[in-house]
């Protein structure tokens, strides 16, 4: 993300004031916490309890709250594909919060003056870490999580469609706050 070329309507915004400005602001954590995060937990999580469904049969009110030591190997498997899912969440989020404003496709990371192809690289370097945990049996042993379960084709696809999703959630939002500047919600919006 240091490689990102600025958005062109940032020299017209007025600069920080450091004495009261500050990096991390009420709408940057409103952004990354309220909107985009709770997107990626509901997701993360969506993947977890339909793993257990799916195996298990399994319900989140049968699972909720139950501190015993039942099912251990597929909460191990669950909470593989809850950590699978947060990594693939995460391709989409880079991919749309390059900009704050700016659509995605206007600033586009494969071509045009504003590409950076490193993000890809970043993404790939993320895959690495996700083969490290889930297939070293160190990692394995200490983080007690298992090899990718592969049974299950939806908590395969689940992240990816919820990345898109994702991804189409934040451009609207951009898309909102350019066409009504002046709204709610570009008053929330990180400048």
């Amino acid at each position: 993300m240091v490689y990102e070329k600025p958005e062109h309507f940032l020299m017209t915004s007025r600069p920080r004031d450091i004495a009261k400005d500050h990096l991390v602001d009420f709408k940057l954590i409103v952004t990354a916490y309220l909107f985009i995060g709770l997107i990626q937990a509901s997701i993360a999580y969506s993947n977890f309890f339909l793993y257990y469904w799916l195996e298990g049969g399994l319900s989140p009110s049968q699972i909720l709250f139950k501190f015993d030591d039942s099912h251990l190997d597929l909460q191990s498997q669950a909470r593989t594909l809850y950590f699978y899912a947060l990594v693939v969440c995460q391709f989409g989020n880079v991919l749309t919060s390059r900009t704050f404003r700016v659509s995605t496709f206007e600033q586009n990371p494969l071509w045009g003056p504003k590409q950076n192809r490193r993000i890809f690289l970043a993404m790939l370097v993320s895959c690495a870490f996700v083969v490290l945990v889930l297939y070293i049996p160190f990692f394995q042993t200490n983080l007690n999580v298992s090899p990718l379960p592969t049974a299950h084709w939806q908590v395969l696809v689940l992240p990816w469609v919820g990345a898109l999703l994702l991804m189409l959630a934040n451009e609207s939002r951009k898309y909102w706050i350019r066409s009504f500047p002046d709204g709610h919600v570009a008053s929330l919006a990180v400048q």
